[in-house]
């Protein structure tokens, strides 16, 4: 496959990205730093990189806005190999809170992995439980009542409730040399809770397309790395597209643009010995500017090979 394939390949990718939907928005966390934390939505990516991983991420989404979604994610994983077969393993955490709503999943993640001519398939599940919960004292009530509101209303719950479900997602990655492309869908159970006996909230299935493209620049210390995700649950979806300069696989500087939403600013680090960390700013680009300081994310993760030291002095930040 040469250079001109693939880049037909991904020319066409991003085209049925742009023209698939219309409308926003997404029942899962948000991230700005996806193309560094696939495992969060794609299991087929875990321990893609053939290392032993630990990464966090943390999100405070349009930050001085109360009750402003707040998002934790926390992975480990390792690659294995068995009977002369690649796999990975690994299991996930993930935290999400926004007003008076929270839900926490934990999930057990496992990736195929089979070598091809011009590259690597993967394919992946996870299964797991979320939990959801809402929290009566995050609840602002009027006092007293008034021809449109009434104090004593049986939809709101009097006290805090949450309820766990059974949850399943599947996913799939092409890798190749420099580029990828990758598809997933999540809560494939539709997990559906039951809080109490009059509040009934379930998560609707949600899928991922992504693709990513490195070009190595004249001067080859220098690369330049495009990335896009395309999300819906089937009646809104979300584009991000992202583009960022890297020097020696040590530091990299990037910016984004999620469509119809907010323009994003990125940048991270390889620290030392296959510590990396990254930071991106959100700023809105629709009327919720006027209320918030932004959306603010950290990310964090540690690769490395057991035994192997001399491997674990040089870790590149792009994880694909």
């Amino acid at each position: 496959m040469n250079r001109l394939t693939r880049n037909v390949i991904m020319a066409t990718t991003i085209i049925s990205m742009v023209f698939a939907g219309k409308a926003q928005s997404q029942y899962d966390a948000q991230a700005s730093q996806y193309m560094f934390l696939p495992e969060a939505f794609n299991p087929a990516t875990v321990a893609a990189n053939e290392r032993y991983n630990a990464v966090g991420l943390y999100r405070m989404q349009w930050a001085g806005m109360d009750g402003g979604p707040k998002s934790m994610f926390f992975a480990v994983s390792a690659p294995v190999t068995l009977l002369k077969q690649k796999h990975g393993i690994g299991v996930i955490f993930k935290d999400d809170e926004a007003g008076a709503f929270s839900t926490q999943a934990v999930t057990l993640q496992y990736a195929f992995k089979y070598k091809l001519k011009y590259g690597v398939l993967k394919l992946g599940t996870d299964i797991g439980f979320m939990n959801q919960s809402i929290s009566s004292d995050s609840l602002n009530l009027l006092d007293g009542t008034d021809e449109y509101h009434h104090a004593s209303d049986v939809a709101i719950p009097t006290s805090s409730a949450n309820a766990m479900a059974f949850d399943v997602g599947v996913g799939a990655t092409f890798q190749a040399e420099d580029f990828y492309v990758g598809f997933s869908t999540t809560h494939l159970t539709n997990p559906t809770f039951d809080i109490d006996e009059r509040v009934t909230t379930s998560v609707g299935i949600a899928s991922y397309l992504t693709g990513g493209y490195t070009y190595t620049l004249p001067n080859p210390r220098y690369t330049l790395n495009a990335d896009i995700m395309y999300k819906t649950d089937y009646h809104d979806w979300q584009l991000d597209l992202d583009v960022r300069v890297e020097q020696d696989e040590q530091w990299y500087l990037g910016a984004g643009w999620r469509i119809q939403s907010a323009l994003i600013l990125f940048g991270g680090l390889n620290i030392y010995n296959g510590l990396s960390i990254g930071y991106s700013f959100d700023l809105s680009t629709t009327k919720l500017i006027a209320g918030n300081y932004g959306s603010h994310e950290l990310f964090l993760r540690y690769s490395f090979l057991l035994g192997k030291k001399k491997a674990n002095k040089y870790k590149s930040v792009r994880i694909l």
